[in-house]
């Protein structure tokens, strides 16, 4: 989580300097960022007046089960991510899906079906842990042929229409 407190180190900084407007700040990132957007909309609600996940990690448990059939899994991930069974109380409390009942920061989740660097279902198991949550302050947007870089210009497109939309509602 240290990351996480450099990424709020440094939106302050920025505050600090007059280089952000701290009634305008929202968090975006895809892939390892989405999973920062979204713990910052946790792990400090009161910074960021939007965040936005594309093709976020939501719940590090179940990336590291998918990321098991590939050769060089303990290499990888495990030594990043943490191991699936040891650390399995740290991951929980680290990943977003486990906390959705503590984000009140509006939240556009933004996932590729056809992802193969993290599984749609991060997305999807986000989305539904918000509804369950109550939380109806989210939007998802599943692209129905989107990969992990976004590599189709229909889906940039769509995508970047839908975050446009999303931060002139917020940062307006």
């Amino acid at each position: 989580m240290e990351m996480q407190d450099d990424v709020t180190d440094g939106v302050h900084w920025s505050i600090a300097q007059g280089i952000a407007d701290p009634a305008k700040v929202c968090i975006v990132g895809g892939s390892y960022g989405g999973y920062a957007a979204m713990m910052g909309a946790i792990k400090t609600p009161d910074l960021y007046r939007c965040a936005l996940s594309i093709n976020g990690v939501a719940d590090l448990r179940d990336l590291l089960a998918n990321q098991q059939r590939f050769i060089g899994y303990e290499i990888g991930a495990e030594r990043i991510i943490g191991q699936w069974w040891s650390d399995r109380e740290r991951l929980r409390q680290t990943s977003p899906v486990n906390r959705a009942g503590e984000i009140r920061t509006p939240l556009l989740l933004i996932h590729g079906k056809e992802d193969r660097a993290v599984p749609v279902e991060q997305s999807r198991d986000m989305a539904d842990a918000l509804k369950d949550a109550g939380n109806g302050n989210y939007t998802y947007l599943e692209l129905p042929l989107g990969d992990h870089e976004l590599s189709r210009e229909e889906d940039r497109a769509r995508a970047f229409g839908e975050m446009e939309n999303f931060l002139k509602r917020y940062l307006d």
